[in-house]
């Protein structure tokens, strides 16, 4: 039970992944040496504390619901696969740029899924029910990105199982079991590296812009705060790409820090109880929100494991091989963990490496 509670810490695939947070640690550190006096102590806020609650809350819901994203990742991946073979697709040898490619396709695929989703929560009346939870805060910190209302990781778990199984599908009818993207310590790197750079910095009170030039390719930590500022949370949709803000009008530049983080008017209050039921009153009649949590939450249990997105899928006592359509091919394989392996590869599909990407 601990070593699960301490997961957000301890698997490289996290963004608060220790290791990702002394780069943070430092810059904050430098931050607070150039702040007023006392800023630390004043910047506590029962929104942290509701932070630390979503977080904790998420992680004992992942000790008795656990789900994977490899069943419907693999339906989607043999559809696709089905669709190249109908097209007349033969698989060929791997090339050695082939492994670079995957990766910088899933990422894409993954980003501009996320970003989709995003939009939809925001623009959606029942979603932005949910997602206020997470601009409610009015603190940021690493801990917010634990800030998700559970029925909203539905969706995200949703849309990284179709955007993984539809580039595994892909590369799987190209290349066959001989590719699968670049990860490091079990992680996608490219995420891996995103995160320690600069991931924790997106929520946090740091002010860390890009070049004008760079925030039109790449969302800065100054910019994702303009979209948790009052009044603000309409731009900067993207995660880590700005390309989709930029071509979906969502885009802006950061000139000036905002004069708050939050909303306006929220429906919920800053505890857990409240942060889950709030949002559903918009939905049903009071009565029935017990029972309407209850049976929403269900879906909502597989994603309390990172986020984005969890941790460890459930276990099967040995390696089972999923198989193509076309007999003797396989696409995905589950290991001694449960978890799913893409065309030969090591690459997890649990909802942690949801938030990497």
């Amino acid at each position: 039970m601990l070593e699960h509670l301490l997961t957000p810490w301890t698997n490289p695939a996290s963004r608060t992944w220790w290791v990702s947070l002394v780069p943070f640690t430092l810059v904050a550190l430098l931050w607070l040496m150039r702040s007023p006096a006392g800023t630390l102590r004043r910047y506590w806020h029962s929104s942290c504390a509701l932070d630390l609650q979503l977080m904790l809350a998420r992680q004992l819901l992942g000790l008795f619901g656990r789900g994977s994203q490899g069943g419907l990742a693999l339906s989607v991946g043999v559809a696709v696969v089905s669709l190249m073979q109908w097209a007349g697709v033969k698989p060929m040898e791997a090339p050695g740029w082939a492994a670079l490619a995957y990766s910088l396709t899933l990422f894409v695929a993954w980003d501009f899924s996320r970003y989709i989703t995003h939009w939809l929560l925001h623009r959606v009346p029942a979603l932005w029910a949910l997602h206020q939870v997470h601009h409610s805060a009015e603190r940021l910190t690493p801990l917010t990105f634990y800030r998700v209302h559970p029925l909203e990781s539905v969706a995200y778990w949703l849309r990284g199982a179709v955007s993984t199984g539809a580039v595994a599908g892909l590369f799987h009818a190209l290349f066959g079991n001989s590719i699968g993207p670049l990860t490091l310590l079990g992680a996608p790197a490219i995420g891996l590296a995103l995160n320690m750079a600069y991931g924790n910095l997106r929520h946090s009170p740091i002010w860390v812009p890009f070049p004008a030039w760079l925030e039109r390719w790449f969302i800065s930590p100054a910019q994702h705060q303009i979209h948790h500022g009052v009044g603000t949370d309409h731009l900067n949709i993207g995660t880590w790409l700005a390309v989709w803000d930029r071509l979906f009008g969502t885009l802006a530049l950061s000139e000036q820090p905002p004069e708050a983080f939050g909303l306006a008017q929220r429906n919920h209050e800053d505890d857990l109880i409240s942060a889950w039921f709030g949002p559903l009153r918009s939905w049903l009649p009071r009565g029935l929100l017990p029972t309407a949590l209850v049976l929403l939450l269900a879906p909502g249990l597989a994603q309390a494991q990172e986020a984005e997105e969890e941790e460890e899928p459930p276990e099967v006592e040995e390696e089972e091989a999923f198989t193509a359509p076309e007999a003797g091919m396989s696409i995905l394989v589950v290991d001694e963990e449960g978890t799913p392996r893409v065309a030969g590869s090591a690459y997890v599909v649990d909802e942690e490496r949801l938030e990497t990407f």
